[in-house]
């Protein structure tokens, strides 16, 4: 029994080590069948991207998304446009950010930017009954 309790506070620590990470950073492997091992994306620290995405409800949550306002695009870790976003709006004292998904199927952890002067005019004509 004496030796157990040391053993397992060993386990204890290392699991709690591994789970606090040190950094903000996110890490995305390419888990596609046939492509090449160690093809994978980084998240920059602060960077807006996905956090919950309920495809039901077609509503999706954005971590860094503060300074997010009308229409955003969703970019998957190989770079493609997964989704068309409208942002709502901002809640305050809130880090998160909510909006709507209006085309595409985005998922958790894929990159968010805000759109162009012409993508977003172009959004607009079809989207027109889209409120903020």
């Amino acid at each position: 029994m004496i030796r157990i309790i040391p053993a397992f506070a060993c386990l204890l620590g290392l699991f709690l080590i591994g789970c606090g990470g040190g950094t903000d950073e996110l890490i995305f492997e390419n888990g596609e069948p046939g492509s090449p091992a160690g093809n994978t994306a980084t998240l920059a620290p602060g960077e807006p991207h996905l956090v919950h995405v309920d495809t039901i409800e077609r509503i999706a949550t954005i971590r860094n998304g503060d300074d997010m306002d009308g229409f955003l695009i969703a970019i998957d870790r190989s770079g493609a446009q997964s989704g068309v976003l409208k942002a709502l709006p901002a809640r305050a004292g809130s880090s998160l950010r909510t909006a709507d998904i209006l085309e595409g199927k985005p998922r958790i952890s894929d990159r968010v930017r805000k759109t162009s002067t012409s993508e977003a005019s172009e959004l607009e004509k079809i989207y027109r009954d889209v409120e903020n």
